[in-house]
């Protein structure tokens, strides 16, 4: 009997124990909603560097967003070719992340605008308030004269992604004052 009791209360610590010890969950996990820009780009294998770019400038739940929202996400190449021009930077993870986020958003245009619907000298605004300008590289739509469309009009449940062939800088002026 006396074993029995010596059992029970160590039954009982080790309860009350094991219910006090509790793994934390994150306060607010990222949930990337099924068909969503973020998504989207994580199934699309040309876009591995800007999901990595994503990631790391912690992006994604804005990507995933309510919207609409149209992305210029550059390619896999033009990510590459970016990084050699930038002598400073070897990878990705050697941009600063704010001048990483900065970058990317940069990329995201509110509003929803397929290829169709862009018109040369239309003027788009960022999320983070900064002009893109549609012009044209030869006879080929182009934005701030810097990247073309290699794969325009992937739908997304908030928005469209064009693949474009270069990442955009910001332009100091519009490229149309002197005309």
């Amino acid at each position: 009997m006396a074993r029995f009791r010596l059992f029970a209360i160590y039954y009982v610590l080790f309860l009350v124990f094991y219910s006090s010890c509790r793994i934390e969950a994150p306060d607010d996990p990222l949930i990337i909603e099924p068909g969503s820009i973020a998504s989207v780009i994580g199934e699309t294998p040309d876009l591995h560097l800007f999901e990595n770019a994503m990631n790391l400038a912690e992006v994604a739940e804005e990507l995933a967003g309510s919207g609409p929202f149209t992305l210029l996400a550059p390619s896999n190449l033009a990510f590459e070719n970016f990084l050699e021009e930038h002598e400073e930077w070897q990878v990705l993870e050697d941009i600063p992340e704010d001048q990483l986020k900065d970058l990317l958003r940069y990329h995201l245009l509110s509003g929803e605008a397929s290829s169709n619907s862009l018109n040369l000298a239309d003027e788009l605004t960022s999320v983070i308030e900064k002009k893109v300008f549609v012009t044209e590289i030869g006879t080929q739509i182009s934005f701030n004269q810097q990247a073309s469309i290699e794969t325009g009009d992937i739908e997304a449940q908030n928005g469209v992604i064009h693949i474009i062939d270069a990442v955009l800088q910001p332009l100091e002026s519009s490229p149309f004052e002197d005309e």
